[in-house]
């Protein structure tokens, strides 16, 4: 029985992981700025997460989840590598021109926020490009904070929809 039980969840895992494997290859590469590291935080993250799927709460964002997971993931590692990792000058390169998907990416959204209503826009420039916090666009809009949630996940949804990028 223990066999068909783990069958049973590795289904499930499946089922409910992989619509989300993008965003989360994505957000793995937002945090490493790598493509060979964002895929081995993918699958620390796809382990870890598996070992602990039954925490997760059925009905509720599984992005989200594996999100917070994968952030979990990304510090502990950055913890044990030691919070400064020096580079000998010599293998430094410099930085690294944004390869074409991410120009074409930057492109679109761009495009797709000039689209948004005003309100839209106005949080998306607030919190997501200005780093401002959900209460300090509150304050400065004149909003309740929880039309700045509601307001930015449409606008965040929009997005998504317009151009395929999961921000």
């Amino acid at each position: 029985m223990p066999d068909q039980r783990r069958a049973t969840d590795r289904a499930e895992f499946t089922a409910v992981v992989a619509p989300v494997l993008c965003e989360l290859r994505r957000y793995a590469r937002s945090l490493t700025r790598n493509r060979a590291d964002a895929e081995d935080l993918l699958q620390d993250t796809l382990l870890r997460a598996y070992n602990k799927f039954h925490l997760w709460q059925p009905g509720t964002n599984i992005a989200g989840w594996l999100c917070v997971v994968m952030k979990r993931v990304f510090l502990s590692q950055f913890e044990r590598r030691g919070r400064m990792i020096a580079v000998p000058a010599e293998e430094f390169d410099g930085p690294q021109p944004p390869s074409q998907d991410d120009v074409l990416d930057l492109a679109r959204l761009g495009s797709a926020i000039g689209r948004l209503q005003r309100h839209h826009r106005e949080l998306v420039e607030a919190v997501a490009i200005n780093g401002d916090s959900y209460e300090e666009a509150a304050h400065a809009l004149r909003i309740p904070i929880g039309t700045v949630r509601s307001r930015l996940g449409r606008a965040r949804e929009y997005l998504r929809h317009e151009t395929g990028i999961v921000w």
